[in-house]
């Protein structure tokens, strides 16, 4: 299921900035909230200060879920990314 995640939400960038995305194998968590972002942060910091956060919604039946996807990009990717969505910072 994440692949299939991945891939969409992917798929989805790369429509909005008309770039190509190779996607690696995806992780999945289940923790506190604390605890999964200071392994993420911790993983993330040896090689770039910023993550593309993609905040999600589910549905089944009544029930609505949240989810979160990290997108971490190598620094000069983000540029790429953010610039072709006309952010800059």
């Amino acid at each position: 299921m994440g692949n299939i995640i991945s891939a969409a939400f992917l798929n989805a960038v790369s429509m909005f900035t008309k770039l190509t995305f190779i996607p690696s194998v995806p992780a999945l968590a289940t923790d506190m909230a604390g605890a999964i972002l200071n392994g993420v942060l911790a993983q993330l910091g040896e090689i770039a200060d910023y993550v593309l956060v993609l905040e999600t919604e589910f549905q089944k039946n009544s029930q609505d879920i949240v989810g979160y996807l990290f997108l971490l990009p190598e620094p000069e990717s983000l540029d790429t990314i953010l610039s072709s969505l006309g952010v800059s910072f």
